[in-house]
């Protein structure tokens, strides 16, 4: 069992390689549906330069690789909020839990928002603001085939605001996630399956006396492989992604992971050519267990330095 699961990743990772070139930068990720899937709500993936797909061992991790639900070693409950550059606003809240050693389930919700839009007419006068905001809710199942291997699914609900005009769409992802040695973990998913906006602006152009129209905007699917090793007892984690997006080249993400007496951890990290540094400290209270997290990155497309402070609690 154990070899032909290192035998799939590693086929499935040749030809994720063999398809295109690999890209340290962005490279044309604008003008498709759902933006900010490419952003991040929590700040220790967010340090660690997006690598996550073969971390996810807690809450955070839902969204990057479902099946890592089944291998966390408490329940926890995570969020964040995070005030970007462009008057744009991330809310995130999420919840994870292991089901008798066997399974796992977890709950994410992500808000997006961007402050009024100017609405103007032909002219360009300015006739008013628009609302602009999208709701990600997700729901995770995994399962674990053996000790060292599990398996899971994202079933993904969206809904997007912009206006008088409302869309949503539902999707799922597939991961997986493979631990050979204690020391050393492989992660893949695929994500956005079936996901896709059906907009109509009938409402919208009723207003002025015309009729709208229709017209569906497919969300492209992602591939991402992982892998992550732990070294000096656990203290020192260093990981690496590969994301192989539709119509672009690999993607690469870099980070690394240092414990002090497992209270405070110092975090850095490439995404996609981006510097990230972070922090993080852990503090046992009573029955509890307090992860504060801290990132800072600089961000691509002159936005400017960008900073995310993210809370988790085990219990």
């Amino acid at each position: 069992m154990n070899t032909r699961i290192v035998r799939l990743i590693t086929i499935l990772a040749l030809l994720v390689l063999l398809t295109s070139s690999i890209s340290l930068a962005e490279t044309g990720g604008g003008g498709y549906p759902g933006a900010f899937f490419q952003t991040f709500w929590g700040a220790r993936a967010m340090a660690l330069g997006g690598t996550y797909v073969a971390i996810a061992d807690d809450a955070e991790g839902n969204l990057f690789n479902p099946a890592g639900s089944a291998m966390v070693k408490e329940k926890l409950a995570a969020g964040s909020y995070r005030q970007m550059s462009l008057d744009r606003r991330i809310g995130y809240l999420a919840y994870t839990r292991v089901i008798k050693n066997e399974a796992g389930i977890g709950l994410s919700w992500i808000n997006v928002a961007v402050s009024e839009v100017e609405q103007r007419d032909g002219n360009g006068q300015i006739t008013g603001s628009l609302s602009n905001y999208q709701n990600l809710f997700a729901l995770t199942f995994s399962r674990r085939v053996s000790p060292e291997f599990s398996v899971g699914v994202n079933l993904k609900y969206l809904q997007t605001n912009l206006g008088s005009i409302q869309s949503s769409g539902v999707g799922f992802d597939l991961g997986a996630l493979y631990l050979p040695r204690s020391y050393l973990r492989l992660g893949l998913v695929v994500e956005n399956f079936g996901l896709k906006h059906n907009w109509s602006s009938a409402d919208f152009w009723n207003d002025y006396g015309l009729s709208g129209s229709s017209h569906t905007e497919e969300f492209p699917v992602s591939a991402k492989l992982g892998t992550a090793a732990s070294f000096l007892k656990n203290q020192l984690l260093i990981a690496l992604d590969l994301e192989k997006r539709e119509n672009q080249d690999i993607l690469v993400h870099l980070g690394g992971e240092y414990w002090y007496r497992n209270i405070v951890a110092g975090r850095a990290g490439l995404n996609r050519g981006d510097l990230t540094l972070g922090l993080g400290l852990k503090h046992k209270l009573k029955k509890l267990t307090v992860y504060l997290n801290y990132a800072f990155i600089t961000e691509a497309a002159d936005a400017g330095a960008d900073n995310l402070i993210s809370l988790q609690v085990g219990f």
